[in-house]
């Protein structure tokens, strides 16, 4: 039973990345529900394709922060970088301790 539902799940979800990013009503949810109601119970495959949609904009909330995290860490070597090596800038960015670590950056 778990590889039944398993397998249409993970079909399920598969669909939802396909169709990406989309308003709620773009995502097809209940088209893709009339489908897996087919090969299984209505309940099942409601929950199934909100279990899908909620993993989908989960990881894309990661996703984003991730993103922003990265860019954030950029800009602290960005700026690091222009402050003088084993200085301080006007700013008050300490600057990296030596040419060589400044050049590994």
């Amino acid at each position: 039973m778990g590889e039944h539902l398993g397998h249409h799940q993970r079909a399920d979800l598969a669909e939802r990345i396909r169709i990406g990013r989309a308003t709620a009503k773009a995502t097809k949810r209940a088209e893709r529900k009339k489908r897996v109601t087919a090969v299984s119970s209505s309940r099942w495959a409601g929950a199934m394709t909100r279990a899908s949609e909620d993993q989908y904009l989960l990881s894309m909330r990661v996703l984003f922060a991730e993103r922003a995290t990265l860019r954030r860490a950029i800009r602290a070597i960005n700026r690091r970088l222009t402050a003088p090596c084993g200085k301080r800038a006007k700013n008050g960015v300490r600057g990296y301790a030596d040419p060589i670590e400044c050049f590994q950056k």
